[in-house]
């Protein structure tokens, strides 16, 4: 390193991935020149330690929380709204705005807390709505970023609300009621925003895990982008599974013998059986695949590499490799992969969160509004 290099203003963020068995964090810095640096890992931090004197020591940094689509239910849905001819005249006012937007947020919350239950396979008292968010708004029909002061008949928005476990919240309340606050995402919405940088939609991600699997579609609509999950009946565990029952092994086994065959090292004959056995899995994965609403391009996310050719067209889907460096490239920001020991597809889901805080837009005066008339449903 330079010496001037230590002189250059740095920001640091740290990023935690909540995931169902552990929580992951990253400390990374950005230079003025958007170089992205890892600073230090963390494979199992735990909420108490987040809590100590040792975090405190990681000095000022902004904090992320990017938690598993296992953990979070992140709805969206379009409201219109019809002013009356008496005030249609008359610019949009920001009481008029919140009392419209929340009043709609406030009839509909029963219902769409229930959905995030059913997603997230809870009981509705352990369903918290930690985020409320305006995606999009539109009057008669032009986009604005924020409805006020424009004059107009007819106004859209896309409303967006984050639901978490009581588990997580509870971890999180000492950031939740910290003064500087934190940005609160949901991994797979993140990773397809991001693509959305570098691809057009309709575009989907297939996020791949031991306990379940799932779909995400994020798709162009008259009120705006809007982001729809689907979940698919093929857990990642299956395929492995499905090898220790054809060969009685350990699961250790089994795994160095998934990465022989992924790194061609086992003998021909070895090979097509073992062939065999993986087909059988990811046939069923396509096949699920094939029946989900997903479209366009969709991109892998998976903690190990599938045994699948990309790009591989798959009924309305073409499943494609993270084009991670399009997406740092479109982005303005660079990475030295040789710091990240990770695939890029964990590289990319790492960095997703970053890219979502970096590039979000939702930080407006109307959503601070709306969060401040709806803090008795936020928990």
């Amino acid at each position: 390193m330079k010496l001037q290099d230590l002189w250059k203003p740095r920001e640091r963020f740290l990023i935690l991935d909540i995931a169902p068995k552990k929580t992951q964090w990253l400390l990374l810095s950005v230079d003025e020149e958007k170089n992205i640096v890892p600073e230090k890992f963390w494979d199992d931090f735990s909420f108490e330690e987040a809590q100590s004197k040792k975090f405190a020591k990681l000095g000022k940094r902004k904090l992320i929380v990017s938690a598993d689509p296992s953990l979070t239910a992140v709805i969206s849905f379009p409201v219109e709204f019809q002013r009356g001819p008496e005030i249609s005249s008359h610019a949009i006012t920001s009481e008029e705005l919140e009392n419209m937007f929340s009043q709609a947020i406030g009839k509909v919350f029963n219902a769409r807390r229930r959905e995030a239950s059913a997603r997230l396979k809870l009981h509705e008292l352990d369903t918290i709505l930690v985020n409320v968010k305006i995606r999009h708004c539109k009057v008669d029909g032009h986009s604005v970023l924020n409805p006020v002061g424009f004059k107009g008949k007819h106004i859209h928005a896309v409303f967006e609300l984050t639901f978490t476990t009581r588990g997580i919240f509870e971890n999180l309340k000492h950031f939740f009621n910290a003064k500087e606050g934190f940005f609160f995402t949901e991994s797979a919405h993140a990773g397809l925003r991001a693509l959305a940088g570098v691809e057009s939609p309709p575009l989907s991600l297939l996020v791949l895990g031991t306990g379940g699997s799932s779909t995400f579609l994020l798709e162009r609509t008259p009120w705006g982008q809007v982001i729809s999950q689907e979940e698919i009946r093929w857990p990642l565990r299956s395929m492995f599974e499905a090898i220790a029952t054809a060969l009685p092994v350990s699961h250790d086994t089994v795994l160095r013998l998934y990465h022989l065959y992924l790194t061609n090292d086992t003998s021909d004959n070895f090979r097509r059986a073992f062939g065999r056995i993986l087909k059988d899995e990811t046939d069923k994965l396509l096949a699920e695949v094939k029946k989900s609403k997903a479209k366009g391009n969709m991109y892998l996310h998976t903690p190990v590499p599938l045994p699948l050719v990309t790009p591989l067209r798959h009924g309305a889907a073409t499943i494609q490799d993270v084009p991670i460096i399009n997406v740092l490239d479109r982005a303005g920001f660079k990475v030295d992969f040789s710091e990240w020991p990770a695939t890029d597809s964990e590289v990319f889901m790492r960095l997703a969160p970053f890219l979502d805080f970096y590039h979000d837009k939702s930080d407006s005066e109307i959503n601070h509004a709306l969060r401040r008339r709806l803090h008795w449903l936020i928990q």
